[in-house]
């Protein structure tokens, strides 16, 4: 084939044959500029797919040579021959020796994000040193304080503290002390602890932090002996708050509760800095924490104020020394034979190294979780505790098969430093999150996708069909690639389909049930890996079942949730109720039984049941899961499916009524359907309705009282079809 050229072939190939002279007779005069970065190389892609690549001194102007070069007709595009990288390692020589890098996959982790300059870590230890050399450039400054005036500046009670404070000897002097008596542990405790967390990377020197570059608060609150005390700690703690820091490194634990201690670690939740503390050790074997308690990491006050952080070793099994305690113990940790920094006094015997091994102990696992919660708030700073420990929490690896008599006393499991930090950086993108709306029922209905964020609204269509279907719709990550699929239930004469789709409504899967009754469906995480799975409640005139299916349609599991002659249908829910970090699945019958919520584990395992408002009810309910109050443990929502005033009931696990609103007028008695997002990315869940068959597409979203935050309509609002709705997160990267 003869190519035509908008311009000729023989000006394009002149104009590359100068240009390359030129480059040529800039290599010969200046041969170390020839070794210029791929930033002055340009790809041309002609439409033949042939790849030409060009490489220009830095004195040229690569954009106008590519606009010159995008006018003839033969190329497809020119663009930079951009760089790519596996990942991001550091040059620290040492880096070989810190073994539970890997194990907890901060290596990876480093790709996603690598320094936290605008962090601070308040490290409450036995001081650390200030000027050692992978430390040294990573250290708080009080910028309000003029150094040695011997002038309180800042008026925070403090003299000259320009590094922090040593509260033990009430100084500005807070240095690591060497006094009469000291132990050589001790001494180095703070030291090794703030390498571990942020020691200088990439520097040719020593080891890399768990963060590479951040800002380490040192506030001496224990000494040389390795014995603090509560009037200590907690001026620390209070010092730490007033002064900014973002995060609190507690590596010790003691016996005794005390409301001083406690209203300081109060004072700090509140605050919104992160508490993160060692699960403490014993000689022998470690102690049930729920039966041998101790502080601070046990302060909680029924919330999650501190991060319980427990040890294990290299297996990934609960170090001997390690305490453990489902109450307690939020995240497993590396803590055996740490290669890090130490005091430096080459003038001394036990302080002629600058870095040692053999460091055991919760406490050194407890700034592994300091140093990631300083990266999660490098990627959004406005990430809430509960955001942050839940990232952490969700994120872990699961070790409970190497742990199988204490599965479920070492938390969430084990830290995973990238996964968490990919969920971070997917986190940030979902306030654009979408709510998405399908018809309770129709033909070719319209799927509406309704930008929380923009206030936007895409009208999408599913694959053309001829028939009147009953629909459902859910959505999740179903195949543990960050993406969430929409999952979309149509069910009429013929059986039930279940769709799958992507965000632009393309099939990837679909697989048939022999139902053809309406079923209720759901998406979630029950097996705790990530991978979500969709959840059936069974159709009445059927057994009351619930199945589990994964993405390509395998049944994994399925059992009965009600007595075998029940026929009324299943409504399910997904959500962690009781706080153990794995999600429980919520039933509810449908219709015609009474309001009768029970509660299981992935196996059928009954957890808890009771009785949803006025027993002699019969019109069936709508259940949902999530958390609207910032604990631990989700929330149970039920509201009427028919014959009932449109009353949202919001339930604890044990039945405790929390909270009960109106969705929609008294007289209104059709059914209601319930949702649960952060539509207003206040990081605050909402509780979001919409109108079932019978009402109009109305949708309307409430706090947990009650208020009413929004309102509109989904379709025409003359249109008495109803809407089902689903959250979305939108996948922006």
């Amino acid at each position: 084939m003869k190519l035509v050229f908008k311009r000729t072939i023989q000006n394009f190939f002149l104009l590359t044959f100068i240009l390359i002279i030129v480059i040529f007779a800039f290599d010969n005069i200046n041969n170390a500029q020839a070794e210029s970065e791929q930033s002055q190389e340009l790809i041309i892609r002609l439409k033949n797919d042939q790849l030409l690549l060009f490489k220009f001194d830095e004195s040229i102007d690569l954009n106008e040579i590519k606009e010159t070069y995008e006018k003839y007709e033969e190329i497809e595009s020119v663009g930079k021959n951009n760089e790519y990288t596996i990942s991001a390692l550091p040059n620290d020589p040492d880096l070989n020796l810190q073994t539970y890098i890997k194990q907890i996959h901060a290596d990876s982790a480093w790709t996603w994000a690598r320094e936290a300059e605008d962090v601070t870590i308040a490290i409450i230890d036995t001081g650390v040193q200030l000027d050692h050399p992978d430390l040294k450039g990573n250290f708080w400054m009080n910028k309000d304080e003029i150094v040695n005036n011997e002038t309180d500046d800042d008026l925070n009670g403090y003299t000259d503290d320009i590094y922090g404070w040593d509260f033990v000897n009430n100084t500005a002097d807070n240095n690591v002390k060497i006094g009469r008596g000291y132990q050589k542990y001790a001494v180095n405790h703070g030291t090794v602890i703030a390498g571990i967390a942020a020691g200088i990377a990439n520097n040719d020197q020593g080891i890399a932090g768990i963060t590479w570059k951040t800002k380490i608060m040192s506030l001496r609150a224990i000494d040389s002996q390795g014995q603090g005390n509560t009037y200590n700690i907690a001026r620390a703690i209070d010092y730490a708050v007033k002064n900014e820091a973002d995060v609190i490194n507690l590596s010790f634990a003691g016996n005794k509760s005390d409301p001083i201690l406690g209203g300081s670690i109060q004072r700090a939740y509140q605050a919104g800095v992160a508490v993160v503390a060692a699960a403490g050790n014993e000689i022998n074997f470690g102690v049930d924490l729920d039966e041998n308690i101790k502080y601070p990491i046990c302060y909680d006050f029924d919330k999650n104020m501190v991060l319980g952080v427990g040890s294990v070793n290299a297996d990934n099994k609960i170090s001997n020394f390690s305490n453990f305690g489902k109450n307690c113990i939020d995240i497993m940790a590396p803590g055996e034979n740490f290669y890090s920094t130490q005091v430096y006094q080459p003038e001394l015997s036990n302080f002629r190294n600058a870095y040692g091994d053999s460091w055991s102990g919760t406490s050194f696992a407890t700034p592994l979780l300091s140093g990631t919660i300083a990266l999660i708030k490098e990627i959004d700073p406005n990430f809430t505790i509960e955001e942050i420990y839940r990232l952490i929490k969700e994120n872990a690896t699961d070790i409970s098969f190497k742990n199988f008599g204490k599965r479920d006393k070492i938390g969430a499991g084990l830290l995973n430093i990238d996964k968490t930090l990919i969920a971070a950086r997917r986190l940030k993108k979902t306030r654009s999150m979408s709510l998405i709306t399908i018809p309770t029922r129709g033909i070719n209905p319209n799927i509406n996708f309704f930008d929380q964020k923009s206030d936007e609204t895409d009208i999408k269509k599913i694959a053309n069909n001829y028939y009147n279907y009953n629909y459902k719709i859910s959505s999740g990550d179903l195949n543990d690639d960050n993406k969430s699929e929409i999952v979309i239930s149509k069910t009429n004469w013929q059986g039930t389909e279940i769709n799958i789709y992507d965000e632009d409504l393309n099939l990837i899967n679909n697989f048939h049930l022999d139902f053809n009754s309406p079923i209720d469906l759901e998406v979630g995480d029950v097996y705790n890996n990530k991978r979500e799975k969709i959840i059936i409640g069974s159709p009445s005139n059927t057994e009351p079942r619930v199945y589990i299916y994964d993405r390509k349609g395998k049944l994994l599991n399925n059992f009965l949730v009600y007595d075998d002659k029940f026929r009324g249908g299943v409504s399910v829910a997904i959500g962690d109720v009781d706080g153990d970090y794995r999600n429980e699945i919520i039933t509810a019958p449908a219709g015609s039984g009474g309001p009768h919520i029970r509660i299981f584990d992935k196996n059928g395992g009954l957890k808890g049941q009771f009785f949803a408002g006025n027993k002699d009810f019969r019109g069936g309910l709508n259940v949902e899961a999530g958390n609207l109050n910032k604990n631990k443990e989700a929330e149970i929502l039920v509201a009427p499916k028919d014959g009932s005033s449109p009353y949202i009931l919001v339930y604890d696990l044990n039945g405790n009524l929390i909270s009960n609103f109106l969705a929609y007028t008294k007289n209104f008695k059709k059914e209601v359907s319930i949702e649960i997002a952060d539509i207003n990315s206040d990081y605050q869940n909402e509780i979001i309705t919409s109108a079932g068959a019978g009402g109009g597409p109305h949708v309307r979203i409430f706090d947990l009282e009650g208020n009413l935050i929004k309102q509109f309509f989904a379709y025409n609002k003359y249109d008495l079809n109803g809407v089902y709705l689903t959250k979305f997160i939108k996948n922006d990267s």
